[in-house]
């Protein structure tokens, strides 16, 4: 959660946050064009290459039963196409990264504070602490998770849950590569596609980490709950119809957290009714991980929200240029959303003939293809996935360039 404070000086952005340090729960967070595209415009790429040693490789989609390939696609082709690699890096490494950077930006953070509310309803909204602290502040930034305080106090009445599961673990990239059976597996990002189930497994791109995230019906996960110890006989047997070679994976497993895939539902405005407070990231529009697009969108939103600001002549201007913010972001956003939750499904058909169709369609267009592109930039929102833009659309997106293209026309 962020306030921003405005003396005669430079703006000063602080971060509150409730755990006593920095902590990482999850496994490996895909950094694809987009987001690289705005780590470059503030010129803290190269630093991000210092950690991203290998980019993500071959992205292979299986049959869960047999191991059979449906699709394969070098991700290394990104680099021709969209002019950036793909990488999957452990969220300790990114997450680290990007607090190191704002650091540098002299970003104050204060951790161990939970937020029990916000207040604004006067010139200046403020943050109230558990603790009964307040805070005051030109603009409040709810960049708290799906379980966000700030949309609870905007939309008290929106509760977040599912019967999607998923099992998370990452175990020694050197233990899989060391095993004859699951070798083959290292230099892969694989989604194994089974009827209601699906693990996506792969290396990181920093450490020697092999994430797992096995997703599952049922109710092993406790929505809001991320750091729920996960029980391997039960994570086992579920999976037990998985081909050998990930099966032996999960027996190299020894820990694992469970938890709910739970998605926010479309909100009526990522804006407080005051105008001085506004949601972004799973807080404004947590999405299911199956594109692997929700740590891109919190990134592209906090990008376009800064170029917003930007535009704010002072403190009382911010109620004035929020609104484009969200009219710029909001549309894109949702559809990822709506997006990914369908390829959740898609890749977790039942075991027949749509599936057959589905593996038929996947062996001919893989995913995230982009030969027909020709580098211009995709302005307007696709009607859906299936549009022949929609890929190029996610990948190829500036966010810098966009939002101020936009914010000329939306502010002029």
């Amino acid at each position: 959660m962020t306030t921003k404070q405005e003396k005669r000086t430079d703006p000063i952005s602080k971060v509150v946050e409730a755990a006593p340090s920095l902590q990482v729960v999850g496994d490996g967070i895909a950094v694809a064009a987009s987001s690289q595209r705005v780590l470059k415009h503030y010129g803290i790429l190269n630093n991000f290459y210092s950690r991203a040693l290998k980019d993500m490789g071959v992205m292979q989609h299986r049959r869960y039963s047999t191991g059979e390939i449906v699709s394969a696609r070098d991700m290394s082709s990104h680099i021709q196409q969209y002019g950036y690699a793909s990488f999957i890096l452990s969220r300790r490494g990114y997450l680290r990264f990007l607090f190191e950077e704002a650091e540098k930006r002299s970003v104050q953070f204060q951790f161990g504070t939970p937020a029990e509310t916000v207040e604004d309803n006067s010139t200046r909204p403020v943050l109230i602490l558990k603790n009964g602290d307040r805070i005051q502040a030109d603009i409040i930034v709810g960049a708290d998770g799906v379980k966000s305080v700030v949309r609870k106090f905007m939309y008290p009445d929106i509760n977040v849950s599912s019967d999607q599961n998923c099992y998370r673990a990452s175990i020694s990239l050197s233990k899989v590569l060391d095993d004859p059976q699951t070798a083959p597996l290292g230099s892969s990002l694989d989604f194994w596609m089974g009827p209601q189930h699906l693990v996506i497994a792969g290396p990181s791109s920093d450490e020697d980490q092999y994430s797992i995230a096995l997703y599952h019906p049922g109710d092993t996960g406790t929505a809001r709950d991320w750091k729920k110890p996960g029980d391997l006989v039960h994570m086992r047997d579920t999976f037990k119809d998985f081909a050998p070679p990930m099966r032996k994976v999960l027996d190299i497993v020894d820990s694992a957290v469970v938890w709910k895939v739970v998605e926010v539902p479309p909100l009526p405005s990522w804006v407080s009714k005051g105008g001085k407070v506004v949601i972004i990231g799973d807080a404004a529009h947590g999405m299911t991980p199956y594109q692997g697009q929700g740590a891109a969108m919190g990134v592209e939103d906090g990008a376009a929200l800064a170029e917003t600001l930007e535009r704010a002549t002072s403190a009382a201007d911010i109620k004035r240029v929020l609104p484009a913010f969200e009219k710029i972001r909001k549309p894109r956003a949702e559809l990822i959303a709506s997006a990914s939750a369908m390829l959740g499904k898609m890749w977790q058909m039942s075991d027949g003939e749509a599936q057959q169709q589905r593996d038929e369609r996947m062996k001919a267009m893989p995913i995230w293809d982009a030969k027909s592109w020709d580098g211009s930039h995709v302005d307007d929102v696709p009607g859906s996935m299936r549009d022949p833009t929609y890929q190029t659309w996610v990948m190829g997106h500036d966010t810098a360039g966009f939002t101020n293209r936009q914010l000329d026309k939306l502010l002029a």
